[in-house]
């Protein structure tokens, strides 16, 4: 199961507003009221309302995501979701009160593939005025509602002491593009970001030939426990073992046991390509705190150089964990991180980003 670690939250105090740029930020991870909120390590930040579905819940459900990005352009973006039958807009109620017109026509409709059965609706708002205009509506009310015999809701209780903390991440504290509290100084005061630092291209590697294989295996199950009969009482399946091309002199090795239906405990380690196979140092970008390590699942792909890893709190894979590493032919450096705790029916590409980084592009 997917273990929820609440990290501790680093706070920005506010500082004067110079023009200035600001280093990659441990990420903010927090959840309260319901919400969670998230700011990876370029400060982008994603508060977003998701509680919890049940299997056999009756799906009437919507959830609120608010996004902002970092520095003195950063945009602001809201996005409303809805599972169930189709959202008729003009019965969105705000602490039991119809919305505003022009609130409402600021809400697009994402345009779905002719081909999707998915049973969501999404409700983007993009233009900045209005997104500030129902931000300051949200801001200020208790309850975003789509009524009915079971009533879908965002509760809001939570979300401005979020959008402070956004603030204080993004040092928008007093200028006319804080979330909380617009001030009046200008956007240009709240500082950039250093640039990224570039990642090395993967160089590639020669597969392993048929020798290699056969020796790395045999090397690695030397260290195995000896394998037990089924009909012992403590047996388990024994580990499943993969070998991959790493460098001219290195193999990658993943070691799986205690598999369940989609999760296992797996161990990640270097051999040489060359007998005897001995263990090689590993170089591997820790994920951020809270994460779950060595649980779940691996795949390596050595036409790429990429490395991803995922756990899924339940077999829809609606909530977990998603890693994604990028080898530089010296180590792998992390490019993608993300996490959803709640079990709320959104897919990966909806989940809270802790780290981000672009990969460079093979020529």
């Amino acid at each position: 199961m997917l273990r929820t670690v609440v990290l501790p939250l680093l706070v920005l105090g506010a500082l004067p507003c110079l023009a200035r740029e600001l280093p990659e930020l441990t990420p903010l991870w927090l959840q309260q009221e319901g919400w969670i909120g998230a700011c990876d390590n370029r400060r982008d930040c994603q508060l977003l309302y998701a509680p919890n579905i049940d299997f056999a819940e009756r799906v009437n459900h919507l959830t609120l995501k608010v996004r902002s990005q970092a520095g003195p352009e950063g945009l602001l973006q809201l996005q409303l979701e809805h599972q169930g039958a189709p959202l008729e807009l003009g019965a969105l109620r705000l602490d039991g009160q119809p919305l505003e017109p022009g609130l409402l026509a600021a809400l697009v409709q994402e345009v779905e593939a002719p081909d999707s059965t998915r049973e969501q609706q999404y409700y983007r708002v993009d233009d900045q005025p209005l997104a500030r205009q129902w931000l300051a509506r949200l801001r200020t009310a208790q309850v975003l509602e789509l009524p009915g015999e079971e009533p879908a809701q965002v509760l809001l209780k939570g979300l401005p002491d979020l959008l402070q903390r956004v603030d204080q991440v993004q040092q928008r504290l007093g200028t006319v593009s804080a979330l909380a509290a617009p001030g009046e100084q200008p956007a240009s005061a709240v500082p950039g970001l250093q640039p990224a630092a570039a990642l090395r291209p993967y160089p590639g590697v020669k597969p392993l030939g048929a020798r290699e294989r056969t020796g790395l295996l045999a090397a690695v199950r030397k260290t195995l426990p000896p394998a037990k009969t089924e009909d012992a009482d403590d047996y388990v399946m024994p580990p499943r073992i993969e070998v991959y091309p790493l460098t001219a002199q290195q193999a990658l090795v993943f070691e799986f046991s205690d598999c369940g239906a989609y999760i296992c405990l797996f161990d990640i380690s270097s051999r040489s390509r060359t007998a005897p196979y001995a263990l090689q140092p590993l170089q591997m970008q820790a994920l951020p705190a809270g994460s779950v390590d060595h649980a779940g699942g691996l795949n390596y792909y050595p036409e790429t150089g990429e490395l991803s890893s995922f756990l899924m709190g339940r077999g829809i894979g609606d909530c977990g964990e998603m890693a994604s590493w990028h080898f530089d032919g010296q180590a792998f450096q992390l490019t993608d991180y993300r996490r959803m705790p709640s079990c709320s029916g959104l897919g990966y590409e909806d989940w809270p980003v802790l780290w981000s980084a672009e990969a460079p592009k093979r020529p």
